[in-house]
């Protein structure tokens, strides 16, 4: 015999747990116990995956598709019970264990936001994905508010496990930003689900891509201003002013940490702006050089060949004939 469960195809509200506790006479007292546990049950919104799962290691067990039967015992099969479930007060020693369990919970959320901090995806996801360990409490009545509720708690966690990573404010806020919107239009648990896994997702690529631990604080402060304006004056100069230090000292320290000057760092990060504008907007190429900090049309075109390999205009026009580009 091999059995697979307990799960839920959905999860079940505040109010159908009450109507539940009373069709099997559970008592006031032991609704809550209750209700964690079914909030730590697995929801499988797609059945379909499991039992392909189930019927592959059947066959290979007892080898074939003739020789063993597959049961679903569902929930309303079962009978009321006849005897009330009459709860008393919980002892200390079971207030404890229970208190345990949400101390075991709060560290296990911990360890999920320290992988975060540090850009591990996988360990990160393969976390979330267990889901009895972050069981959700239903907290009010609506099963998709209660949701978006945890999405919102969950978008700042993972906003201030990302900032713990030395991400910047300038990179936390528009994700963050963009998830709050994201959030308030999920219509359905299932799709609030897929949300969170896509903001620990995202917060890790943040870290890996944005972190500025490995770098000193000039070259953090000169990385931030670069990305903050890319069409303002981002000279060598300039960018020394602001931190009271000299253009050389500067000049140096940037080519060690990041492997390569300031000047050309710049300029790969406002080429490649460049590229977004053109692919996306249909703004003149002269009005996109000013939005990259070069108002010389001609020394636009020079540069962006240079990075790129061909003209603006030209990279233009391969993509509206969908031909084949240097990247």
């Amino acid at each position: 015999m091999l059995l697979i469960g307990p799960y839920m195809s959905v999860q079940l509200t505040h109010k159908q747990l009450l109507q539940e506790a009373e069709r099997f006479s559970v008592s006031p007292q032991l609704f809550k116990e209750m209700e964690n546990y079914y909030g730590s049950i697995t929801v499988l919104n797609d059945e379909s995956f499991l039992f392909s799962i189930m019927n592959s290691f059947a066959e290979v067990l007892w080898g074939g598709s003739e020789t063993y039967t597959m049961v679903d015992l569902q929930e309303d099969q079962l009978l009321a019970s006849p005897f009330p479930l009459v709860g008393n007060p919980l002892p200390p020693e079971k207030t404890m264990l229970t208190m345990q369990a949400m101390e075991r919970r709060y560290a296990y959320e911990n360890d999920m936001l320290r992988a975060v901090s540090h850009g591990m995806t996988h360990k990160a996801e393969s976390m979330l994905l267990n889901i009895s360990q972050l069981a959700m409490e239903q907290r009010v009545a609506d099963p998709i508010r209660n949701l978006k509720n945890y999405c919102i708690i969950m978008n700042t966690l993972m906003r201030k496990a990302a900032e713990q990573g030395t991400v910047h404010p300038l990179h936390l806020d528009s994700v963050s930003s963009a998830f709050a919107r994201k959030i308030e239009l999920t219509g359905s648990t299932c799709a609030g689900h897929k949300l969170i896994v896509e903001m620990v997702t995202t917060y890790c690529r943040l870290v890996n891509k944005h972190s500025m631990l490995k770098y000193s604080l000039p070259i953090r402060n000169a990385l931030v201003c670069i990305e903050a304006d890319l069409a303002g004056d981002l000279s060598l100069h300039t960018l020394a002013a602001m931190q009271n230090i000299s253009s050389g000292y500067l000049s140096a320290l940037f080519a060690k940490e990041v492997g390569q000057t300031l000047t050309k760092y710049v300029n790969a990060r406002r080429m490649e702006q460049a590229k977004q504008l053109l692919r996306g907007t249909m703004l003149q190429i002269q009005t996109i050089a000013q939005y990259c900090g070069i108002p010389d049309v001609n020394y636009f075109s020079k540069t962006f060949k240079r990075y790129c390999g061909v003209t603006p205009k030209v990279f233009r026009r391969s993509l509206q004939t969908q031909k084949e580009i240097p990247k």
